[in-house]
């Protein structure tokens, strides 16, 4: 697994740091952290921290609710569109890019290597 950051700035000047990973196993993109510097402040603000974990009621659940729950603060956080964007931005980071001629200069006569 590998994680792509993608930065991006919110209308009210908050700048956001969403962290995506691709998992294997389910062979999709995954939000799997996001971090939140209001404007006009220098530190992030990571959601879904140990002030959430630390909660006795967030332990007590399942595994599928705390995923609902950690979802439903990051979309409190920046918004559904820009998590979407994100996964977007992350998905075109990855694609592979068109290998083209002039880059690697072959326009001679490969036969004798081969």
């Amino acid at each position: 697994m590998y994680a792509i950051h993608v930065n991006k700035v919110l209308e009210n000047g908050t700048k956001t740091e969403i962290r995506v990973e691709y998992d294997e196993k389910a062979k999709k993109f995954e939000i799997v952290g996001v971090g939140v510097i209001p404007k006009g402040k220098r530190k992030m603000i990571y959601i879904g921290s140990s002030k959430m974990t630390d909660n006795y009621e967030y332990r007590c659940l399942s595994m599928e609710d705390r995923e609902k729950v950690k979802f439903k603060t990051y979309v409190e956080a920046v918004g559904i569109d820009v998590l979407n964007e994100a996964l977007l931005e992350a998905w075109e980071m990855t694609k592979p890019k068109p290998l083209e001629q002039d880059i690697y200069n072959i326009n001679f006569d490969v036969s004798r290597f081969v």
